[in-house]
């Protein structure tokens, strides 16, 4: 049943309509079975492994399953978007969880969204993740990713290596730290890792930043 389901997800065809409940492959228009069926997909495919372009294939065709037969609109393409930026299949998958489990009550206010970057700025330095944000701000994590773009224009990891970026170049401007040392205090436990994300956000090295602000 697990394997019919993964591959029922796969083959659903890019043209698939949100009325074309004639397609065998629409499992049903009831809320409840497709939350079922999705909660069937999400636990076989936490288990396996896979490359990712088969990964996100599976996902994307998923999201056009979970998009044919819901009531709310889903915008396909922001989702795409967003579960390309995603860095981890835990990500992806929660965040496609919360198209399948859709509450319409839930909205987030502006105290919410302050409560979440608050939080980050107080808890950045430590291994951090959404749910973790997405608790401290009374949201669930899907939920809390789909908007956070919308509201921050970064997604939710672009924003915390912006964030952790912006305190390692506040510490190499008044510290003489060394920068694994900066990297760990700003929560990066690999160098190499936040190398990395320096040159892609400042443009240039930690030592070439340091150097710069010494001219």
């Amino acid at each position: 049943m697990i394997l019919w389901q993964l591959h029922t997800v796969r083959n659903i065809p890019a043209s698939l309509g949100k009325h074309d409940c004639n397609n065998p492959l629409v499992l049903t228009s009831r809320m409840q079975a497709t939350q079922d069926s999705f909660s069937t997909y999400y636990e076989y495919m936490k288990t396996q492994k896979a490359s990712r372009s088969i990964f996100l294939d599976s996902v994307l065709r998923t999201i056009v399953l979970i998009s044919s037969v819901m009531e709310v609109e889903i915008p396909v393409e922001k989702m795409k978007e967003l579960i390309h930026e995603a860095e981890t299949p835990e990500e992806i998958l929660i965040l496609v969880e919360s198209l399948a489990n859709v509450n319409p009550q839930e909205s987030a206010s502006h105290s919410q969204i302050v409560i979440a970057l608050n939080y980050m700025q107080e808890h950045f330095m430590e291994d951090l993740y959404l749910e973790d944000v997405a608790k401290a701000a009374y949201l669930s994590p899907g939920y809390l990713c789909r908007i956070f773009k919308n509201e921050m224009g970064y997604s939710f990891k672009e924003y915390l290596h912006k964030l952790r970026i912006e305190k390692a170049q506040q510490l190499i401007r008044d510290t003489d730290h060394r920068y694994y040392e900066i990297a760990e205090l700003v929560g990066y436990k690999n160098y190499k890792y936040f190398s990395s994300y320096f040159s892609k956000i400042v443009g240039c090295t930690a030592k070439e930043y340091r150097l710069s602000t010494l001219a």
